[in-house]
């Protein structure tokens, strides 16, 4: 009897053993969830602040616009008050002269015509008062906005202690849109809240859940909080019970069958199964299970459900340790959005430079033209002229390549798949560019496949080898050589474009598709570059399923190649 009442009460204990392993592993595996995913929120938060906070002071310490608040100019706004609002993505951005008089203003069409408010002067002071920059929420008629301030300085005033020349104010709305980013980006389920709008308490956007996980607050300018997003996770751990209810009722069963066969003699029908189960939960063995034979069902079911905990056991495991790595990937990925953030801050920050070079130009030998007209020589008024053009058509390339890149970058640019014989198309372009290489006195060679028939965006595709093969004539010398060949192999064709000229060292390939980096580098006979036209060919190649690799090596010349997908209808 004591023997009998040994094992059930062991049986017993075990069972809420395990139960007391399952919550506390619940517990720890929940806390640790709930920390990563807040780290993740924040860096996703700050990542989102700090892009923007960079392009306000980089727009805000311009030359340029200390200038445009003190004589506004229209034509100036429109060409990059405007085109800065769409590369940004804002739905608002406002210049105020220093008295606080709104001056500029630009927004995104598709925002509330709601959100078209000004600050007063009276405001702007306290917001600036003694910071030259600014980020709060508010909130409008149109939703919750997020406002980013900052005073205008000349570009030299880098710590910003020279006198305020005006404010800059850039605006996002917290839409649908914005709230279902942060969702998708935070692996959450997001509820939004206005904490209290002229005196009464607000919710906006709302999930049925009685807590959240994590909460941010959202501060206005006075830093009073306005807002609280709650994040609620959609793979949150919840344990399973039914084997908590299962394990405590069937030993207590278990234990007045082993009574009332005890009394009848069977003893052995109990105990040695007893036995196996007990050796089998302490050495995490389901094999010793099968020595429990079908004369003992009740045992048998029990070495069941002790076999299935050991594959639930395993299961939780191998399900832990997924979501261990999906939260380092959930990392990876805050990671890269930041370093993407960073080498496109870099890459404005050279863009800026290059769209400034050109002005000087244009600027000096146009100032040299008008107050020295009647001095300068013929040939010095054509030289300057000449000067002027070349500068002007290399701005406009420029600005062209740019407006190109960033429709690309917003998934604004059109593309129409349709199947066509790419052979055909080169052959085209070969005609098109030859004049140029005759021009330059450079052999010009065109070996062209019979057919390759591919699937793709036919504009896309020329303007991507138009630009390789102008590319080519113009980093070679004259007497040199440009040759075009395209061949099929299995299930792609390739274009091979190679040239006799300057070359390239592996840094400066390594380079070449980079927006962080400028490349831009004139040609054999001083052709003007801007550095965005083999950024652009790679984006429109590989929006097509294509890819392009070089082989180049100073002094001897460059290898393009160009590797589509073949059609199979």
């Amino acid at each position: 009897m004591s023997l009998v009442v040994m094992v059930t009460g062991f049986l017993i204990i075990s069972t809420l053993a395990y139960h007391f392993t399952r919550s506390k592993e619940e517990k720890l595996y929940n806390n640790a969830y709930r920390e990563n995913t807040a780290i993740s929120i924040q860096s996703i938060l700050n990542s989102r602040q700090r892009s923007l906070s960079r392009s306000l002071e980089d727009n805000s310490a311009w030359d340029e616009m200390v200038s445009f608040v003190s004589d506004p100019d229209t034509v100036w706004a429109n060409k990059n008050l405007v085109t800065g609002r769409q590369t940004l993505d804002l739905d608002l951005l406002q210049v105020y002269n220093p008295d606080g008089k709104l001056i500029w203003a630009v927004y995104d069409e598709a925002s509330p015509a709601r959100l078209k408010q000004t600050l007063t002067a009276e405001r702007l002071k306290r917001i600036f008062q003694g910071n030259p920059t600014c980020h709060f929420f508010q909130i409008a008629d149109a939703g919750l906005l997020e406002l980013y301030g900052s005073i205008i300085v000349p570009s030299p005033d880098i710590a910003r202690k020279t006198k305020t020349r005006g404010y800059l104010l850039f605006g996002k709305l917290w839409d649908q849109g914005t709230i279902s980013d942060l969702e998708n980006s935070s692996n959450s389920i997001i509820s939004l809240h206005y904490l209290e709008v002229n005196g009464k308490k607000t919710l906006v956007h709302s999930i049925d859940t009685k807590s959240s996980e994590i909460a941010v607050f959202l501060k206005d300018f006075s830093g009073k909080d306005i807002a609280r997003i709650d994040f609620i996770s959609k793979t949150f751990f919840k344990a399973d019970t039914r084997w908590f209810y299962l394990f405590t009722l069937i030993p207590v069963l278990l234990a007045v069958i082993v009574l009332l066969l005890f009394y009848l003699l069977i003893r052995r029908w109990i105990t040695i199964p007893v036995r196996i189960i007990i050796n089998s939960l302490h050495k995490q063995d389901r094999e010793g299970l099968n020595r429990i034979g079908t004369g003992s069902p009740e045992f048998r079911s029990i070495a069941n459900l002790v076999g299935e905990s050991f594959e639930n056991r395993k299961s939780l495991e191998k399900e832990v340790n997924e979501r261990i790595k999906a939260e380092e990937r959930i990392l990876k990925y805050a990671d890269e959005l930041q370093e993407s953030n960073i080498s496109k801050d870099k890459f404005f920050s050279i863009l800026a430079h290059d769209l400034k070079s050109p002005f000087h130009y244009l600027l000096g030998y146009s100032d040299l033209l008008r107050n020295e007209y009647a001095t300068l020589s013929e040939e010095d008024r054509i030289k300057f002229i000449g000067i002027i053009h070349s500068n002007s058509q290399r701005l406009y390339n420029l600005l062209e390549n740019l407006l190109e890149w960033s429709r690309i970058q917003t998934g604004r640019i059109d593309f129409e798949m349709e199947v066509f014989d790419l052979a055909r198309e080169v052959k085209s372009l070969c005609e098109t560019i030859k004049a140029s290489a005759t021009h330059k006195n450079i052999s010009f060679e065109c070996r062209i496949s019979d057919q390759a028939i591919i699937k793709a965006d036919r504009n896309m595709i020329r303007s991507a080898i138009h630009n390789l093969l102008t590319n080519a004539i113009k980093y070679t010398a004259e007497t040199g050589s440009v040759s075009v060949q395209t061949s099929s192999a299995d299930s792609h064709v390739e274009v091979k474009i190679e040239d006799s000229g300057i070359g390239m060292s592996p840094e400066e390939v390594a380079k070449l598709f980079r927006i962080d980096v400028s490349v831009s580098r004139p040609g054999t006979n001083k052709e003007p570059g801007t550095g965005l036209g083999l950024i652009l060919t790679k984006e429109f190649l590989e929006k097509n399923k294509g890819s392009v690799f070089v082989e180049s090596e100073p002094g001897k010349g460059s290898i393009f190649r160009v590797t589509l997908p073949l059609y199979k209808a």
